[in-house]
């Protein structure tokens, strides 16, 4: 029976262990390479999060330049509306006092 536990232990051995120290080192290069990955990942994470973070900002930018434009052209439009409604008032004064002449 020693000897059948032997030779089993032995075959394990020489049979076995070698592919499980190959195994163990084949995962050892995979665990680097995982690690490797994630560095990339967490780098183009990183830029992806600081590149939406400046076009953010750029269209706050714009928005708000817009914003003050449509401001600025809304007075305006506002300024002509006036004008027009203070003419069209002096060109009925005129016409009445033409009129009454």
């Amino acid at each position: 029976m020693a000897n059948v536990y032997e030779q089993v232990k032995q075959a394990i051995q020489d049979v076995i262990a070698p592919d499980l120290a190959k195994i163990d080192g084949k995962i050892d290069v995979l665990g680097a390479e995982i690690k490797r990955l994630d560095e990339k990942i967490d780098s183009k994470h990183n830029e992806a999060v600081g590149f939406f973070q400046r076009l953010d900002e750029k269209i706050d930018s714009l928005h708000n330049e817009m914003n003050i434009r449509f401001n600025a052209m809304d007075e305006k439009v506002k300024i002509n509306f006036e004008f027009r409604d203070r003419f069209a008032n002096l060109e009925t004064k005129v016409a009445s006092l033409m009129n009454s002449r």
